[in-house]
């Protein structure tokens, strides 16, 4: 897998001249396919052998995220491949990623490679739009890309559609302070639906605990009510002999049987 992904950057970044538009586009896709899909390869040793004559900003945004670099991955997707969805997409499988991580720790090996991902990626991704890094903070200057400007408009956007996966209180004091009330009434909107409808789950489950205690809390008593006198008559279910003074075990279906007989009942 490491030897083919070198081979096809080398093809693609020095015979890019007599390759057609389809062909690169193909190798490309394959490319990326791997990087996406494969789990045993050396993400490190891949971009350092990566020539930068050709744009393959899908293939490191992959190796980043591998890498668990993750904002040197959403600046690519953010800023230079400009596709929120593919930013928004990464972010999904990182968090995931993370959280299988967290379910199979079950040795050192394993709990550092968690310390490497981040549960708060999505607060990554709005801070990505709101208040983009340099490309020096990113060392990324051998990327032949402008400096990132702030997407505000996309920040929006993240807030409404992931705002189950983000800090709310964190999220909004990111905003810049000119943010007017309007341009977030829908990301507010939406969650003050959803605690309303939680909150109202909330409350029915509540109410059918309180009907399930005060119906097991009412056999109780009933139950309770019951009065049982032993006398010389009483006879064992299973055996067929007196109680008398022996230890005995009494059912609600109103039968006596000796405490040593409970067990040749066999769920009767």
């Amino acid at each position: 897998m490491h030897e083919w992904t070198l081979n096809s950057g080398n093809v693609a970044s020095s015979n890019s001249s007599d390759m057609t538009s389809a062909r690169l586009d193909e190798v490309r896709g394959k490319l990326l396919h791997y990087l996406e899909r494969l789990e045993n390869y050396d993400a490190d040793a891949i971009i350092k052998n990566i020539t930068y004559d050709v744009p393959l900003y899908d293939e490191m945004a992959v190796l980043f995220g591998r890498q668990g670099n993750e904002k040197k991955a959403l600046f690519l997707y953010c800023h230079v491949i400009k596709n929120q969805m593919k930013a928004e997409v990464f972010a999904e499988r990182y968090q995931e990623h993370f959280l299988e991580m967290q379910r199979r720790q079950t040795d050192l090996k394993n709990e550092e490679s968690c310390r490497k991902y981040k549960p708060d990626i999505f607060l990554d991704l709005l801070q990505m739009y709101i208040s983009p890094p340099p490309k020096a903070a990113l060392n990324m200057d051998n990327f032949k890309i402008a400096e990132a400007q702030p997407n505000l408009a996309a920040a929006r956007q993240i807030l409404i559609r992931q705002y189950k996966h983000i800090d709310i209180t964190r999220a909004l004091t990111m905003l810049p302070e000119s943010t007017k009330l309007g341009e977030v009434k829908d990301f507010l909107c939406q969650i003050i639906k959803d605690t309303t409808q939680q909150r109202r789950k909330n409350q029915i489950h509540k109410s059918l605990y309180q009907a399930d205690h005060l119906q097991v809390k009412s056999k109780k008593i009933s139950y309770q009510r019951d009065k049982l006198i032993i006398s010389g008559n009483n006879v064992c279910y299973i055996c067929d002999k007196k109680v008398g003074d022996c230890a005995f075990a009494y059912f609600p279906d109103q039968r006596i049987v000796h405490y040593g007989c409970t067990s040749l009942m066999h769920g009767q």
